[in-house]
């Protein structure tokens, strides 16, 4: 588990008095809030930590198929729970997570009860912590729109954020704002390989030498995302901008999607087209091609290399679709919207 490793390191440093942005290991880690979740593993010792780690994660993915499937398959709902917690266990992603103690599978169970439940606090609160564990998740708080339950989330964020200043300080999410924030928004990346591990909207610019739309695209994309979410509150196409955006976005990340394509094809189960583009786009974000790490950058490996983004883009195309129709036929309810 090394970057469960790291995190944990990290967190005994920072309690110890070190500054993060000064630690070798937290070069690529984030802003400073990704450390305090990982502040209750210092408890205990590492090899403990690991453990509750790794069940965590395997229950979050059993969680996952349970929670997602509560409408859909009430009659068969413990065979088909199995069924799909063994496709995504075999699923490159979330082996990649179990492997690295990445917390993602956490928060795909994190987002599975986000698309399945009304309750306004859970989401307020629930959207918060998947925010606090990673701030590419900052983007569903415009899924909220303008409501008592954004305002919840804001507060509950800040409250969170607040309580772990006395080991993670003011002055270091100061000190990232002005050292890191910058470049890890808008620097485009200029790529010697095919980066096969990211997937980000950066990476896969640079991939085919486009690294100079970049930041523009970005920010037309961010705003104009943002705008739709908080117009709409869809929130299944909020957890696939979420990702796509993100300026970092390995290919661990993708397990947090999948509880939106078990959404996607419930509510689409009379649609062909939709269903086939859905099950592509699942296959896109399960598989894995290991010979292209480091690759050059042929054509056919630029393409390739990006089936994790391309998946992304499916998705999305059917989130959207999906929610400018509003089936009334749909089966699972429209909590996913409301």
């Amino acid at each position: 588990m090394l970057d469960f490793d790291i995190y944990y390191q990290t967190a005994k440093d920072v309690i110890a008095g070190n500054h993060p942005l000064s630690l070798p290991y937290m070069q690529t880690g984030g802003p400073p809030s990704v450390i305090l979740p990982y502040l209750p593993f210092t408890l205990v010792s590492l090899p403990i930590a690991r453990s509750v780690m790794g069940i965590a994660s395997l229950l979050s993915i059993i969680f996952t198929a349970w929670t997602i499937t509560s409408t859909a398959f009430r009659n068969h709902r413990f065979v088909v729970t199995i069924i799909i917690a063994s496709l995504w266990l075999m699923s490159f992603p979330a082996r990649f997570n179990l492997g690295q103690g990445q917390p993602n599978l956490i928060i795909m169970a994190i987002v599975a009860t986000l698309l399945t439940t009304k309750n306004s606090t859970k989401h307020s609160l629930l959207t918060s912590i998947a925010a606090l564990i990673k701030t590419n998740y900052l983007i569903l708080f415009a899924s909220l729109g303008l409501s008592k339950t954004l305002l919840k989330a804001m507060v509950a964020f800040f409250l969170l954020v607040g309580l772990g200043f006395w080991v993670i300080k003011p002055s270091y999410y100061a000190d990232f704002s002005q050292q890191r924030l910058g470049i890890t928004i808008n620097q485009s990346a200029t790529l010697l390989d095919v980066d096969y591990y990211n997937q980000s909207l950066k990476s896969t610019i640079g991939r085919f030498s486009l690294d100079r739309i970049y930041t523009p695209l970005f920010w037309l994309l961010t705003l104009t995302a943002g705008i739709y979410l908080f117009v709409t509150k869809d929130r299944l196409t909020g957890v696939v901008l979420s990702l796509l955006l993100s300026p970092i976005m390995w290919q661990h990340y993708v397990v947090v999607v999948y509880p939106v394509v078990i959404s996607l094809l419930t509510l689409n189960k009379k649609h062909r087209a939709a269903t086939v583009v859905t099950m592509l786009a699942s296959i896109l974000l399960m598989i894995e091609l290991p010979w292209l790490h480091h690759q050059s950058l042929t054509p056919i490996n630029r393409v390739l290399a990006s089936h994790y983004f391309f998946g992304l883009l499916l998705l999305i195309i059917i989130c959207i679709q999906q929610r400018l129709k509003k089936d009334p036929t749909a089966v699972i309810d429209n909590s996913v919207y409301n």
